[in-house]
């Protein structure tokens, strides 16, 4: 019987959009990637009409919204891959495609931390039910249904090296560059909460300014009330219960962080 076999690697190995795949750097082409096919940058350049989405990652998404199953049966490598990403009756991206067609496909070809490093293996789904279209349909088949129960056959290449993977898959490096990065960054975020909460008394007091109004309009306040009323100065703890508990659990949040930055600081002196 015909079967699916894909090969997955990195967006460096696998992209085809002609600016990102000049970059040599992976964590540079990982950026830049994010920076086009982010579902909240899609939706930003929806909105604005301005902005640069990748043309491969749109065609990939038209193509799923048209029930595709992007590839037949068959065997691709990643430069199979990539050849169909270049394709004009294809085009899409087959980083993505990829890491979709591995719900699909009997055999996959990948690197270790796809399956030893947690993070990656989240990112990448694999084990997960499947997610193309139709799949599933036909039980028993090149496409039939993956479960958390259906055995699967793990071969490891040059497996004197998975010590290593593992190790490196849970370690995290940490300078004082990296932890004075981590600083910086907690300080635009508390400033971004800060700016929210401003917003959020803002609102609270228009919303007090239009509820004087309506009282005056409607006659139950003469004018000299309402004057002594237009401007008041609303209790903190009022204010406080207008801002969102999400806001006020990431004020604690970004404090617990800080603490933790400003222990691994004193503890690399």
């Amino acid at each position: 019987s015909q079967i699916l076999a894909v090969g997955l690697s990195a967006r460096r190995n696998m992209c085809v959009h002609p600016e990102v795949s000049s970059e040599g750097d992976r964590e540079r082409v990982d950026e830049l990637c994010r920076q086009m096919t982010a579902p909240w940058v899609r939706d930003q350049v929806a909105k604005d009409k301005k902005g640069t989405l990748c043309q491969h990652y749109e065609k990939y998404e038209q193509a799923l919204s048209q029930q595709s199953l992007l590839l037949e049966s068959g065997v691709y490598t990643i430069e199979d891959l990539r050849a169909k990403g270049l394709e004009e009756g294809c085009g899409w991206c087959p980083y993505f495609a990829a890491r979709r067609l591995i719900q699909a496909s009997s055999v996959v070809v990948l690197n270790y931390q796809y399956v030893l490093d947690p993070k990656v293996s989240l990112a990448s789904q694999l084990g997960g039910a499947p997610s193309l279209p139709g799949a599933g349909a036909n039980k028993g088949g090149p496409r039939a249904q993956l479960s958390e129960t259906e055995p699967s056959i793990v071969v490891f290449d040059e497996a004197h090296n998975i010590d290593d993977v593992c190790i490196e898959s849970m370690s995290v490096k940490l300078n004082r560059q990296k932890l004075d990065q981590s600083s910086g960054n907690l300080t635009k975020l508390n400033s971004e909460i800060d700016r929210m909460k401003r917003e959020d008394a803002s609102r609270l007091q228009d919303e007090y300014r239009r509820l004087v109004q309506g009282l005056q309009q409607a006659g139950q306040i003469d004018a000299q009330v309402a004057e002594r009323l237009s401007s008041p100065v609303l209790p903190e703890d009022l204010v406080n219960e207008a801002i969102p508990g999400n806001i006020r659990r990431a004020e604690h949040f970004i404090g617990l962080l800080r603490r933790l930055v400003n222990f691994l600081k004193a503890y690399l002196r």
